[in-house]
């Protein structure tokens, strides 16, 4: 039999064991109960520089956005002067770093003027995305007039390689540049045949430039994005022609016996596709906020070892070149 002092050890053992063991149900319950907090995602153009041409509108307004978004000081151009402050409005109530410039990327000076006052402002520049482009609605491709063809050359291809020339003694080691292209808003539309061929130009302009750049300083990294439809909204959509371009198309359209509308792609807005039947893809495929996201993608140093890419999102059509 266990003498008294032994017996009185043992009922103050029991009794210390029994409150660790509460306090540790205690704790492990407020353990549960405590939320773990979210690890905070790093921006990813954090001190970059980037140039949006055409970029107050639809598309290229959701890229610079987009950007802004992820940190970086944004110059956002158009070659509609009206447009330029909205758009810097929008971006600055968001407390984003943003630059508005008066720019017509078809214009030697003002291209130029573009590149200086970026320098100017920010020293540098480290991604371009070029946006630029038009459309010309013309006859099928035996029956398009020349001046035509040299419009639809300059804008779609020829600018794009002229605003990189300009810019790249400008351009930080390993930057980036983007082309933003589309496809057709119809593809069995055989009067948009010379403005699909040279939309498909720049495939061609983007694998030639990256081979050239892949083994030369800077290193620039070259890619480029092809849109098309998106469930929940047209990238390329009904147009809505302003006196002014009107103006400026009369002496092309005269040309034709029917008529033919100057339409800057800059001026084009999105808006609900017609209702379809079965719809399965993702309302957010080939949108312009899809568009923006892979924009950002191919851009960031997520995309760092990928150059001469060109990514097509058709959206709910199928589309090819």
């Amino acid at each position: 039999m266990a003498d008294a002092e032994s017996m009185a050890t043992n009922v103050d053992y029991d009794v210390h064991f029994r409150k660790q063991q509460k306090q540790s149900k205690t704790s492990e319950k407020n353990q549960t109960k405590t939320k773990s907090l979210p690890i905070p995602q790093e921006k990813k153009f954090v001190k970059k520089v980037v140039i949006v041409t055409e970029s107050t509108e639809g598309i290229g307004f959701s890229i610079a956005e987009r950007l802004a978004k992820e940190g970086a000081d944004v110059v956002i151009t158009s070659c509609k002067k009206e447009t330029i402050t909205r758009a810097v409005e929008r971006l600055e109530a968001q407390d984003f770093n943003v630059f508005g410039v008066f720019c017509n990327v078809c214009d030697t000076q003002q291209r130029k003027e573009l590149i200086r006052s970026t320098v100017e402002q920010y020293g540098k520049i480290d991604v371009i995305i070029s946006n630029t482009a038009v459309n010309l609605c013309t006859n099928t491709m035996m029956r398009t007039a020349e001046p035509f063809l040299d419009k639809l050359w300059e804008n779609n291809f020829k600018d794009h390689l002229l605003l990189l020339k300009d810019a790249e003694p400008h351009l930080k080691e390993r930057s980036s540049i983007v082309f933003v292209s589309t496809v057709a808003p119809d593809p069995q539309n055989t009067l948009m045949g010379v403005y699909d061929t040279t939309k498909a130009v720049v495939i061609g302009l983007t694998e030639a430039l990256a081979k050239e750049f892949k083994n030369k300083p800077p290193y620039i990294r070259v890619n480029s994005v092809i849109s098309g439809f998106g469930e929940k909204e047209h990238v390329i959509a009904g147009f809505k022609q302003k006196e002014e371009e009107k103006e400026q198309a009369s002496g092309l359209t005269k040309l034709f016996s029917v008529s033919h509308p100057f339409i800057p792609i800059s001026s084009v807005k999105l808006r609900n596709k017609p209702t379809q039947k079965k719809q399965t893809k993702s309302p957010d495929v080939g949108s312009s906020t899809d568009v923006a996201e892979r924009t950002l993608f191919l851009a960031s140093d997520d995309a760092r070892n990928i150059s001469g890419e060109t990514h097509v999102l058709p959206g709910w059509i199928t589309s090819r070149f």
